[in-house]
């Protein structure tokens, strides 16, 4: 069978409850909306006569403004703190909540964009994070900004509270009003002094200048985030290839959301390690290429303004790598929806434990690199079967 088809097999299956209220678990709800706004539950986009003021949000629900795009979202869960969400344009985020130990975790994953969040202060056994891929923003009650342009530079503006920055090498600094803190692609966290300035106009300024930045030395981001994109595309499609293998148990655990019984046991537990297994390196990998994927989404808009235009090596030019990236974008978006949508149903199985949850990035970094060493063996006993 041809793997389009067998996509097509297994994204039906995961995709066969996708607005259905009875799977959802909500978050909250859009109290605002202007221009083009995506929103993708359970593996499809909504139909955008859906996606207006009054929306339930849902748990692993993906929101994705456009150039034009606006939106306001509620946090109204019980066991959620209580936020507002307000979305700039040309932003990507996603709303993960699970039991982490004995708290209530929730993350919101952003790719990049520029998000505020105004927070009630978190009960005890509440944690809220937001998630990149250079660093974790740990919450406890608090008005902030977060915003990132496409060469990865990060900025958190603390208007309200405090904000926890924690990084790969497991680095803390605090965000306070007052300050911000910057973190260039590659780079260390430093803190810059806002002062008695509008901390939108400082904001303003700041992405004019990164955004400059890039504009002169765009063909080096290109080249930088095209080998990521590459290197984990390959890594992405190897791994997705062994859940579709499972494609049995998702089904079957697709059919019990729709009440047609349920597995029990030691049967569950079987199957539950099972698919928990795949996810765990799936998501790692997923977790860093979505946030490369909306950087060249990005530097896709730089490039066809003419910045960053040239060679990327091996004969291949920036113009025929964009080519082929709009033409496997639909796809390659649909394989990483249907990857939630199988972390949901893993999640409903688990008591609402995710074991696939991303909130520790020195951890993460770690296990990333036994996760690689696993995969380079993988391919080294391969090749002498072969």
């Amino acid at each position: 069978m041809k793997a389009g088809r067998l996509f097509l097999i297994f994204a039906s299956l995961l995709f066969g409850v996708a607005i259905s209220g009875s799977a959802q678990s909500k978050v909250g709800d859009v109290t605002y909306l202007e221009g083009g706004v995506l929103v993708q539950r359970e593996g499809q986009a909504l139909d955008q006569s859906q996606v207006q003021t009054g929306l339930t949000i849902a748990n692993f629900d993906l929101v994705r403004t456009a150039s034009d795009g606006l939106a306001e979202v509620s946090v109204n869960n019980p066991k959620v703190p209580a936020m507002t969400i307000k979305v700039s344009p040309r932003t990507q985020f996603s709303f993960e909540l699970s039991k982490l130990e004995a708290k209530q975790e929730t993350s919101v994953g952003f790719s990049g964009g520029s998000i505020s969040l105004k927070v009630a202060k978190l009960a005890g056994d509440q944690d809220l994070n937001v998630v990149l891929d250079s660093a974790v923003m740990g919450v406890r009650g608090t008005d902030f900004t977060v915003t990132t342009v496409p060469s990865g530079d990060l900025l958190v503006l603390c208007r309200e509270g405090d904000v926890v920055l924690t990084d790969e090498t497991g680095k803390e600094v605090h965000a306070i009003p007052g300050t911000a803190i910057e973190k260039l692609a590659g780079g260390r966290f430093d803190t810059l002094e806002v002062g008695s300035a509008d901390p939108d106009d400082f904001l303003r300024k700041w992405e004019q200048a990164r955004s400059a930045a890039l504009k002169a030395d765009a063909l080096a981001v290109i080249q930088r985030e095209v080998q990521s994109y590459d290197r984990l595309t390959d890594e992405f499609a190897e791994e997705y290839a062994a859940l579709k293998e499972k494609n049995a148990i998702l089904a079957r655990w697709e059919a019990e959301d729709k009440g047609a019984g349920a597995a029990t046991g030691i049967d569950l537990e079987k199957e539950r390690a099972e698919i928990a297994d795949l996810l765990i390196d799936l998501r790692e990998t997923q977790f860093l290429l979505e946030r490369v994927y909306f950087r060249l989404l990005g530097l896709k808009d730089y490039h066809d303004q003419g910045f960053g235009r040239g060679e990327l090596g091996r004969g291949v030019s920036t113009a025929a790598f964009f080519e082929r990236f709009e033409r496997d974008s639909t796809e390659l978006e649909r394989e990483m929806a249907a990857v939630r949508a199988a972390v949901r149903l893993l999640v409903k199985r688990s008591n609402g434990v995710d074991p696939t949850a991303i909130v520790d990035l020195k951890k993460f970094m770690g296990r990333r690199l036994v996760h690689l060493k696993r995969m380079e063996q993988k391919h080294l006993n391969a090749k002498k079967r072969t």
